[in-house]
């Protein structure tokens, strides 16, 4: 689990909702949100090997092989989904909790980085 300290005033619910659009908009993500205060919710990172595997179509030569296999259900690709949760610290301000659900570790370092650098630009830092 990763998190990033926001400090000062901050309305929480605008916060996750304009987090939860950006992060729809930009990297056409999946959005769950599962708790009614909005200050949860899961995003799923489509898993871009397994796009490029689904787009792959085989020569003639690789369909008369009869030993054909999928290598998406060999390299058991995942998509990545990451929980966010926005708490109140106890010393003032916000923490920003992020949690691995599935997916790949690097994929989860990369969406992990990608975010932190929106919120910095929500918050002008």
């Amino acid at each position: 689990m990763n998190y990033i300290k926001i400090n000062g005033d901050l309305d929480p619910i605008d916060f996750m909702n304009f987090l939860a659009k950006k992060l729809k908009s930009e990297f056409n993500c999946g959005i769950h949100v599962e708790d009614k205060k909005k200050l949860k919710f899961e995003v799923t990172f489509t898993n871009e090997i397994s796009t490029e595997l689904d787009k792959y179509e085989p020569s003639e030569d690789e369909e008369e092989n009869e030993q054909e296999v999928d290598l998406a259900d060999i390299l058991k690709l995942k998509d990545s989904t990451i929980m966010i949760k926005l708490f109140e610290s106890i010393n003032g301000g916000y923490e920003a909790h992020f949690i691995k659900k599935q997916g790949e570790y690097m994929e989860y370092c990369k969406h992990f980085e990608e975010i932190k650098n929106i919120i910095k630009d929500y918050l002008n830092v």
